[in-house]
């Protein structure tokens, strides 16, 4: 580029800066997330035993009440910092291969998706479970 003093005189200062201000700056802060991270890691390390791998049918339902008590709560969660949840019904064409179904039932079930921020999941009565974030 340039090569006048001008220029020069600012690369250099600009190097200098660089070297004594941000070079400290970042170097504490990659410690601090490499402590943090290594925290993490010695937290989430449990020892592996024989019998977690044989999980015998009391422990897998203790599981599944356990994951869906944690969908509850995440859902509930949701719903308090204001989120709003919907039950989309199913068009027909989506739950029968044989019917044909309404070409302006599929066009308004797919525009509802795409106004939704989050797809929670199928509900027992035929109808997709979204969120409005």
């Amino acid at each position: 580029m340039a090569k006048s003093a001008r220029a020069s005189t600012k690369k250099t200062a600009r190097s200098r800066i660089r070297s004594t201000v941000y070079a400290p700056v970042e170097q504490a802060r990659l410690e601090r997330l490499s402590a943090r991270l290594m925290a993490s890691i010695a937290q989430s390390s449990t020892p592996r035993t024989t019998s977690a791998d044989h999980m015998d049918e009391d422990d897998l339902v203790d599981a599944t009440t356990r994951q869906e008590q944690h969908t509850e709560d995440q859902a509930f969660k949701a719903a308090q910092q204001g989120n709003l949840f919907f039950d989309l019904p199913l068009p027909l064409s989506l739950m029968d291969e044989d019917s044909s179904g309404d070409e302006s039932e599929d066009e308004a079930f797919y525009r509802a998706i795409g106004l939704f921020g989050d797809i929670q999941g199928f509900g027992m009565d035929n109808t997709l479970r979204v969120c409005l974030t």
